[in-house]
């Protein structure tokens, strides 16, 4: 009976709201255009090692524009290869209407080894021995599966 007490009585306190996104990261003014911050996220390079080696991500928020009507924050991921996230967020965010804008915090990321985020080291030989594009053939498929997975062991985030 004691036991029920105090689990009843544990989950009557109170709980601490969490803070606001992103309040760990240290935001910075950012961009040509006013109103964006930029901050380095720190990750693993490996999450099933969470407590291992780390890298830093690049990230970039534009509060949302009516503050008292803030829906929350929309992340979005940046697209195609290299393309930045920062970017889109401090400068190039007429890809979100005004209604998004006034509602939303925007945020997104330059992907691992890509523009502000930690650079990825590859081989300079294997990366100038990509197989073509256009794959033709079961036999060119093959030959770029083994050549990412040569991409995957020799490249390294640190």
């Amino acid at each position: 009976m004691n036991s029920l007490i105090s689990v009843l009585l544990a989950a009557m306190l109170p709980v601490p709201a969490p803070g606001p996104p992103g309040a760990g990261l240290d935001w910075q003014a950012c961009g040509t255009k006013p109103g964006a911050e930029c901050a380095t996220l720190t990750v693993p390079v490996d999450w099933s090692d969470p407590d291992g080696p780390a890298v830093g991500l690049a990230v970039a928020r534009r509060p949302a524009t009516d503050p008292a009507h803030r829906v929350g924050t929309l992340v979005f991921g940046p697209g195609g290869p290299w393309d930045s996230g920062v970017e889109r967020v401090r400068d190039k965010y007429d890809r979100f209407s005004d209604t998004l804008l006034s509602r939303f915090d925007i945020v997104s990321f330059d992907p691992r080894g890509s523009h502000g985020s930690h650079p990825v080291e590859c081989d300079p030989a294997l990366v100038a021995a990509a197989p073509d594009p256009v794959l033709r053939s079961q036999a060119d498929f093959d030959a770029t599966v083994a050549y990412n997975r040569k991409l995957w062991r020799d490249c390294m985030f640190f």
